[in-house]
C-alpha cells in the first residue's frame, strides 16, 4: 500500500490499516476519512487487477465492480463530472455487487488471507 501511496503521489495517507479498521465479517466498514478512502478506490481496484484471476467469474466480477467503483468517484470530480456515465458506473457496480451478494462463498475462498478477504469484503461494500 506504500509503495502505491509513493508512486502515485497520494497525499491523503492511512499510516496503518488492519483488520479491525475493516469491521467485522458480518458489518464490514472502513473506518477512515473521506481523502483516504478515495486513494484506497484506486489502491483496491489495482490489487483487484494484481491479485484476483480474471479466469474465475467471481473474481473477475470483483475486478469489474472495483473498476466501477472507481469510475464512479472519478466522476464525481469536478473537472470530470458526467451524470450519464456516473449514473451508468454506480448501476453497474450495484449490478455487480448484488451478484457477489448472492454468491457469499466466494468470500469465503479466501481463508488463508483473512486480510485480503476482509479488505475486497469491505471494498465492494463501500456505498457512494
Amino acid at each position: 500500500m506504500f509503495d502505491y501511496y509513493e508512486s502515485n503521489n497520494i497525499a491523503a495517507k492511512l499510516d496503518t490499516l488492519t483488520l479491525k479498521m475493516l469491521g467485522t465479517k458480518d458489518k464490514p466498514k472502513l473506518r477512515a476519512k473521506a481523502a483516504e478512502v478515495r486513494a484506497l478506490i484506486d489502491f483496491g481496484s489495482a490489487l483487484a487487477q494484481q491479485r484476483l484471476s480474471p479466469v474465475d467469474v467471481m473474481e473477475h466480477t470483483v475486478i469489474l465492480a472495483a473498476q466501477h467503483l472507481k469510475e464512479c468517484y472519478s466522476f464525481l470530480s469536478h473537472n470530470d463530472y458526467n451524470h450519464m456515465s456516473l449514473a451508468t458506473s454506480c448501476r453497474m457496480f450495484c449490478i455487480l455487487l448484488c451478484e457477489l451478494e448472492k454468491n457469499n462463498s466466494f468470500f469465503e475462498s479466501f481463508q488463508s488471507n483473512i486480510f485480503f478477504k476482509n479488505f475486497v469484503r469491505c471494498l465492494t461494500s463501500i456505498h457512494l
